[in-house]
This record gives C-alpha cells, structure tokens and sequence, in this order.
C-alpha cells in the first residue's frame, strides 16, 4: 500500500507534470519544466536502458515524445508517480519495445541470457544521465534542448517574465495549501462555521462542493440536498464561508492584490 505522504520526488514530479499539462507549451514556465522533468526522466530507476550505440538517440526521439503527449499522461490512483511515469513512458511511449527492435526482435530467452540483461543494466545506470545539450545522432549537432520551444524574450522583458514565473509558482503552492486545508480542515473551523439548525451544511462541504470539486455543484443542488434555504445559504456563503476561506488563504501568503496587479 502506498504511504500517505509523498515522498519530496514524487511532490517533484507531480508539480512538473501539473505545470505542463496546465501551461501552453511556447510559455517559460512550460519550458523550465520540461527540462525539469527530462532530467527526472533519466533517473528513473526503471527505465527501460540498453548499451546499444543507438540507445542515445533512440531517448532523445523518446523525449520529443514525451514534449508532444505529456498531456496524456495521467495519475494513477493506486500507484506511485515514479512507477505511473516510467510505465507509461516503457510501454504507452514504446521505449522497452523499441529497445528490441534495436536489436532485430531477438526472442526472449534466446540471445541473451538474464546474466547479461542484469549486467547490462548495471552497467548502463552506472553511466552519467543523458545530457539535454548533447548532439542528436552520432553526426548531427542539434541537441534535443535546442528542439524545445524558445519564445526568445528580449533581455529587457526576461526579469518580468521570471518574476511572473516564480510568481505563478508560489500561487501554484498556495493554491495546493489551501486544497489541503480543505480537505483536512486540521482546526474544524469549516465544520464549526455552518447556518443555525444546519450544522451538516458546512463551510468544508460547500468549500469542496462549490470550489473544489469538477465541474462546481450549483448553488441550488446544495440548497435541494441539505433542504436549507436558498437565501439563508447564500447569505451564510458570502457573508462567514467565503470571508472565513480569504482569511486562511491571507495567511498561507496569499495576496489577491498583488494577483491583481500583475
């Protein structure tokens, strides 16, 4: 069973991932990602590796790949992130297979024997990871990094473009803090705030319902299902839930006037 808290790797690739699959591709932020995520990529434990000569250009066609569906990819529920990503890059990408044919389909069992998989295995994770700037090809001298998007911002918009970058990241973080408040409400202050004679219909039940969850809940779902009424329960949301929810999210560093201004 998987450990209820991810370890600092799997947090890692979760907020990479994220990042990509939530910005356009020809943005900063999509771009400083998935170089981040590439230099993961080569130390997964379980990637699929070979010491044939090709091998390297073979991963780099792999990474180009990797830019084009990261989309697709998905978290699997009752899997850990390291073991989802390298399953989905050895068989839905087709690394393992293509690693076969390099070799001429060689049946299983008859070439090579398990000693010598393992020892080249071995072998191969004891190489240094692949370089991003390295040429692709025995012969050329484009690398895959020079394959990723550029949008080339003049020097006098680069510090802009960073501060907004490391801006969006910290809301990114601020807005996964407030997730878990939610969801856990450590202090039972969602609980405890709730209309009178409906204590079932709290604060964290409209919070998951009417901002977590996808699509929201209407507002008259929630009203149909606590049998509450309608203005009694939008007067509670706007005038104690949701200032009650901007006072926690103030103290998590969240700063509506500075996402405003930029």
């Amino acid at each position: 069973m998987l450990s209820d808290v991810p370890n600092e790797r799997e947090l890692r690739l979760r907020h990479l991932i994220e990042t990509l699959q939530h910005h356009p591709r020809q943005t900063l932020a999509w771009k400083r990602a998935m170089h981040a995520l590439l230099q993961e990529v080569t130390r997964l434990p379980r990637l699929a590796r070979s010491s044939h000569p090709d091998y390297g250009e073979l991963l780099n066609d792999t990474f180009l790949q990797i830019a084009n569906r990261i989309g697709e990819f998905k978290f699997h529920p009752q899997r850990s992130i390291v073991t989802s990503l390298t399953h989905w890059i050895n068989r839905q990408l087709r690394l393992s297979y293509r690693i076969k044919d390099l070799y001429g389909c060689q049946s299983e069992g008859t070439d090579k024997s398990s000693a010598n998989a393992k020892a080249e295995f071995r072998a191969q994770l004891r190489k240094p990871p692949l370089s991003l700037d390295a040429p692709i090809g025995t012969e050329g001298t484009l690398s895959f990094g020079d394959q990723l998007p550029d949008p080339r911002p003049d020097l006098a918009d680069l510090e802009a473009l960073i501060r907004q970058d490391q801006q969006h990241q910290a809301n990114e973080r601020i807005s996964q803090q407030i997730r878990h408040y939610i969801e856990t409400d450590p202090e039972k202050r969602l609980r405890q705030c709730h209309p009178q004679k409906h204590p079932d219909c709290h604060c964290q039940i409209l919070a998951q319902r009417l901002l977590l969850k996808q699509p929201p809940d209407r507002f008259q779902a929630v009203v149909n299902d606590f049998n509450v009424n309608y203005h009694t329960l939008r007067s509670h949301w706007q005038k104690q839930g949701l200032p009650l929810l901007q006072s926690i999210a103030k103290k998590m560093g969240y700063d509506p006037d500075r996402e405003v201004e930029n």
